[in-house]
């Protein structure tokens, strides 16, 4: 597990780090209220697909350690359904009227690459799940540097930022999709209804409700922009988005966790939970650094307009040990048994997160929607480390 959470993360954190020039690039390109426009419409729409997966991606590598393949390949089936459907009413949705027409037509574009990339994402599920480690992490790298090099490319060439941007977005995923099917088809992965897609549907539910609370925070923008307007949600957008990339390790722990929980014992899971306790201690202080140096960061990465993003990227730097704990401890238990509990928990904080945010914004812009952030991710953490270390085995009953 360790050799293949070390080859995803280096590759996530790579593409990561090219992500973030994008952003970086962009936000210079554009005024501060348009990058938080654009911003803030992304996170809707990574939000939507997750509302859309109903939960497949995180159940495909828990069903694949299972051996449970005619569940696996019927559950491909219903991804790559419920992808296309969710990015016809996306893009419906933009076309009719929630952006401006001059705009919606490019914006269709983050539409089929948001799609495409979700897609990719619950495939490669399967491939983490059987140990895989080289194609997971040059998927990743495929589609981040075919949208870097697009990006820039046509940047180069004189298009505008925004329509540059929309369109590399989307050729990454397709490039992304194209290898996706045949790591699959290596794999010996059939995509078809080889059993009850209602069975399956219902299995993935309370996976479904943990991933939907999990990428609410991806409304985040959104909602500061509705509290407080689009320049504080584009000061927050460019804290949030430098620390993005650090929040990539715990998203792949959570990915390679998932299908070992389901095969160790829950004394395993406590000792994995003291392990990362530990670990997520051990962060406060490099945080500390990076957050007093938080002004000239800002100012050398997004220019002297974002310097008033210096203090919410000061306290989100904060939240980073618990960020880190969330997504791998509610993999844990749910390789446990214990997703309903994960459910009911993460919808919870989700309320919470975006209730909080809104609240944070209204009182203090940018900086009141990172502290937000800051307190609610700490309680989540708190909460998910206790359920874990007090699992028990039934010989220790």
């Amino acid at each position: 597990m360790t050799r293949q959470f070390a080859a995803i993360l280096v590759s996530r954190l790579a593409g990561a780090v090219i992500q973030a020039l994008v952003g970086i690039v962009l936000a210079r390109s554009v005024l501060a209220a348009e990058y938080g426009q654009i911003t803030a419409i992304t996170g809707a729409l990574l939000f939507w697909f997750i509302v859309c997966s109903v939960g497949i991606p995180s159940y495909l590598g828990r069903a694949r350690a299972l051996g449970a393949n005619d569940d696996v390949a019927t559950a491909l089936v219903l991804n790559i359904v419920t992808s296309i459907l969710g990015g016809a009413i996306a893009a419906a949705a933009l076309l009719l009227g929630l952006v401006p027409i001059d705009l919606a037509g490019v914006l269709v574009l983050l539409v089929i690459g948001t799609a495409l990339d979700k897609n990719v994402d619950a495939s490669l599920s399967v491939a983490i799940a059987d140990g895989e480690r080289l194609r997971p992490a040059v998927s990743v790298l495929l589609r981040r540097l075919t949208t870097a090099a697009v990006f820039f490319g046509l940047l180069l060439g004189g298009l505008a930022a925004i329509p540059a941007y929309c369109i590399a977005t989307a050729a990454g995923p397709v490039l992304g999709q194209v290898h996706a099917s045949l790591t699959l088809r290596r794999a010996g992965v059939h995509v078809r209804l080889a059993s009850s897609w209602r069975g399956v549907l219902r299995d993935s539910v309370p996976f479904a409700v943990n991933d939907i609370a999990i990428q609410s925070r991806t409304l985040d923008v959104a909602v500061t922009a509705i509290a407080a307007g689009p320049t504080a949600a584009g000061l927050y957008s460019a804290a949030a988005k430098l620390v993005a990339p650090f929040e990539l390790v715990s998203s792949t722990l959570a990915a390679v966790v998932l299908p070992h929980a389901t095969r160790m014992a829950h004394s395993g899971a406590r000792r994995a939970a003291l392990l990362l306790g530990a670990a997520g201690l051990a962060l406060i202080v490099p945080a500390g650094v990076l957050a007093f140096l938080a002004g000239p960061i800002v100012v050398f990465l997004l220019g002297e307009q974002y310097a008033d993003a210096a203090l919410p990227l000061a306290i989100l730097v904060f939240s980073l040990p618990a960020i880190g704990l969330t997504s791998p401890y509610s993999s844990l238990l749910q390789g446990r048994g214990r997703h309903r509990f994960v459910a009911i928990t993460s919808t919870a904080f989700a309320v919470a997160t975006i209730s909080a945010i809104a609240i944070g914004a209204v009182a203090g812009g940018a900086i009141g929607a990172a502290v937000a952030v800051l307190a609610v991710t700490t309680a989540k953490a708190v909460v998910l480390f206790w359920a874990l270390v007090t699992l028990q085995d039934a010989s220790e009953a």
